[in-house]
């Protein structure tokens, strides 16, 4: 196990758990405060003010104000303990993950797609997936883009470098991630909710004519006020304010529809903004050294200002729009001030301000996220590595490569190198010996190197290149596909993309098992042969040791490689070590005759 993250989380746990106990004693202290000054405000009334008029109106005035701020206070400091708590059940859970629990994280269902290139076969979404292992974003665009990450790998050389250097720098920025998180998960919102604001700011404007609109929310108010004043002085009646009063309620009221349409998407926004304000601050703070990271905050001000601060300004807007709310104060402030129209003209006049801006901030804080998430499985596996990427002819070569679901302890590592010249190995094996593991392994290897991650090896080195398989191929009752056809249909998608001239990875798992022995292994032999003929490099596990002769017959393209099995005091042994050649033992006869299944 990786003692340095275990020592760390265990270090934080404690560390979390005591400032928690003394926020909720706080907590507790200030509510029997608030307790004792609402009787004193009830003694000094009711009681006091009988004996001494001018004693129980200072008590109880005192006793008001403590009451007021001592809600300021109380609201900090469940803030500060709902943080705490999100905090320590950080730490709880990364600690269950170094030590091979992490079915507690969101596994990426949404993301699962059986007909993508590669996705399925390697496991990278669901209950025990890659992305389930990595994910620990607290954003949907965040989510988003580290599943759009490892599913269409590789990235642009130069954006999996930039990330490598990115992700290098927050590896040792622990409470800046774990913050990150924490905000993200204090204010908890939907993904719909994500993208209140986006659909608000693109909604028709409320507002035609921004000018006139402007003159009469100074206008009307104005004259309210001087009817107002004109009436408590009596020179007026009251009717004409009564009449004023109508009029406004009824200008609210003639688009009250329309408003509504905004208000609903602002009000349902109003949580996702809170946290947006925190995280933007939060990565504000940030020295970054790297170019990635700079690139990403430069996109967070505009003339000077920096975005948290201009959400801020749009939550406060949303915050005096929501006095609306309490009815009697609602009708009041709309009936002298149109207070609906007046908040809503500056809140449009905001998003005019910052439409083009908003989805820059979005996607920063989404990116960032992403990046906390493979910081964390950096941090978590300190002995990974960051591959280093190879340019122009095809390379890979691992070094003590392993899968990195398999916990250390379990994990068998190998190495393995291809070239241009060999780009293709032949996996032969007995059943259970690890071949479709290896494949995984090298798979899932490429996916992280593609992105920009670490990878699961002491050392590695690759030359980026699109990855496709055929392991897991399913049939399709809805569609009247058989698996065999299905198959087919894989292998036909990467015979059509090789014709196109691109160079891919290809990892293929005995293929071609729904027809029978001769045919499955001429058409086995045939689609190997073509695909390495079109700059196709990869793996193909089989049982068929005629495939396996290609790196007899051809060596200048295909390279054999096995995984053996022992048998000792009539039981199987394997060590899941690679070694160079071809099988040279089966095993489904002797162990369907230990299970009794034949004699």
């Amino acid at each position: 196990m990786n003692q340095l993250p275990i020592e760390s989380y265990q270090l934080k746990i404690d560390q979390f758990a005591i400032e928690l106990k003394t926020a909720k004693q706080r907590h507790t202290l200030v509510s029997i405060i608030r307790l004792f000054c609402i009787i004193g405000i009830l003694v000094s009334w009711f009681w006091v003010f009988t004996i001494n008029p001018w004693l129980g109106s200072f008590l109880g005035s005192f006793f008001i104000i403590l009451f007021l701020i001592l809600l300021k206070v109380h609201k900090r400091i469940e803030e500060k303990r709902d943080f705490l708590i999100q905090l320590l059940e950080i730490n709880q859970k990364e600690l269950e993950c170094c030590q091979g629990v992490f079915g507690q994280f969101e596994a990426g269902e949404q993301f699962i797609d059986t007909n993508h290139p590669y996705s399925y076969d390697m496991d990278l979404f669901g209950s025990g997936s890659i992305f389930q292992y990595l994910n620990r974003t607290v954003t949907y665009k965040g989510k988003e883009l580290l599943a759009n990450w490892i599913q269409n790998i590789p990235l642009d050389e130069a954006i999996i470098l930039k990330n490598q250097k990115a992700i290098r720098e927050l590896v040792p920025q622990l409470s800046f991630r774990q913050k990150f998180m924490a905000y993200g998960k204090v204010f908890q919102t939907k993904a719909e909710d994500e993208n209140m604001v986006h659909r608000w700011m693109f909604l028709p404007s409320f507002f035609k004519r921004a000018k006139v609109a402007s003159t009469i929310l100074w206008i009307v108010p104005a004259i309210n006020i001087c009817i107002l004043s004109l009436a408590i002085y009596g020179f007026i009646g009251w009717s004409a304010f009564i009449i004023a009063v109508i009029v406004n309620l009824a200008i609210v009221g003639s688009r009250l529809k329309q408003f509504n349409e905004a208000y609903l998407l602002l009000n349902k926004s109003h949580s996702s903004l809170k946290r947006m304000e925190q995280l933007l601050l939060l990565v504000e703070s940030l020295n970054p050294e790297c170019e990635l990271s700079k690139e990403l905050l430069s996109l967070l001000h505009k003339n000077q200002i920096p975005a948290s601060r201009q959400i801020n300004k749009l939550t406060k807007l949303i915050d005096g729009l929501d006095n609306r709310n309490n009815i009697l104060i609602g009708i009041l402030l709309n009936s002298l001030l149109l207070w609906d129209w007046q908040y809503l003209f500056r809140i449009e006049k905001w998003a005019q301000s910052h439409r083009a801006d908003y989805d820059n901030w979005i996607y920063t804080i989404g990116y960032i996220d992403a990046l906390n998430s493979l910081a964390n499985f950096s941090f978590n596996n300190p002995d990974f590595t960051f591959p280093e990427i190879a340019t122009g002819r095809f390379q890979l070569s691992a070094v003590e490569m392993g899968h990195p679901l398999i916990t250390k302890k379990d994990r068998i590592c190998n190495n393995f190198d291809l070239s241009e010249q060999t780009g293709y190995a032949i996996v032969t094996g007995a059943n259970m010996a690890g071949k479709s593991t290896f494949l995984r392994t090298v798979g899932v290897n490429l996916i992280l190197a593609g992105c920009g991650a670490p990878v699961c090896a002491k050392e590695f080195k690759v030359t980026p290149l699109p990855l496709y398989s055929s392991m897991r191929t399913e049939d399709s009752l809805m569609k009247h596909e058989s698996y065999f056809y299905a198959e087919l249909k894989r292998l036909q998608r990467m015979v059509h993309e090789l014709e196109k001239g691109r160079k891919l990875f290809i990892v293929l798992d005995e293929i071609l098992r729904g027809t029978n022995s001769e045919d499955k292994r001429k058409g086995s032999i045939g689609f190997v042969k073509k695909i390495t003929e079109k700059m196709a490099y990869g793996l193909v596990a089989t049982h068929d040791l005629e495939l396996a002769k290609l790196a007899e017959q051809q060596p200048q393209l295909f390279t054999a490689i096995c995984f053996e099995v022992a048998l000792n005091n009539n039981e199987l042994e394997f060590d899941y070590k690679l070694q160079p050649g071809v099988t040279q033992n089966m095993n489904a006869s002797f162990l369907m005759q230990r299970m009794g299944i034949i004699e």
